[in-house]
């Protein structure tokens, strides 16, 4: 047997292992992720001006971080204690309301936990948005909705 042949037969074997085990721990069928859900969402703020602000930059937190924290208080409006499957968050089906209020205090955090709010308050009034994204008829649907303004 050539060395090369032996990383083939290695990964063949290993192939039809987890074929066999299926999901049993630490083992996985293949396809782990075989369905997607119909929507997602990102978010982003904006400055008085309406454009995009340099999040990490300005205030040295990502905008995935701040997504993160709105999506924990999403869970805690919701009362939910885990992660579920699907759209776990429910932000499609949120009210305004409830958007706003959400959206205002990951605002407040943004500015409280700013490494720098002297840059973050020289771009006036923020707005968070919610940019809604849903697979319709084969073709990506963006719904961008600013949802709350701190001033």
């Amino acid at each position: 047997m050539k060395i090369s042949q032996l990383p083939l037969k290695t990964l063949l074997g290993v192939t039809a292992i987890c074929l066999v085990v299926r999901e049993e721990f630490p083992f996985s069928h293949f396809p782990m992720y075989g369905s997607f859900s119909n929507y997602t969402y990102y978010v982003y703020v904006t400055g008085e001006d309406g454009a995009p602000l340099p999040l990490n930059r300005l205030t040295g937190v990502r905008a995935a971080n701040l997504k993160k924290i709105y999506d924990s208080e999403i869970k805690v409006l919701r009362g939910e204690t885990k992660k579920r499957t699907g759209d776990w968050r429910g932000t499609a089906a949120l009210s305004d309301d409830a958007r706003r209020r959400l959206g205002e205090k990951a605002l407040g955090w943004l500015r409280q936990n700013s490494k720098d709010p002297a840059a973050l308050a020289s771009a006036g009034a923020l707005t968070f948005h919610h940019v809604g994204l849903t697979i319709e008829d084969g073709k990506i649907v963006r719904d961008d909705d600013a949802v709350a303004t701190l001033r």
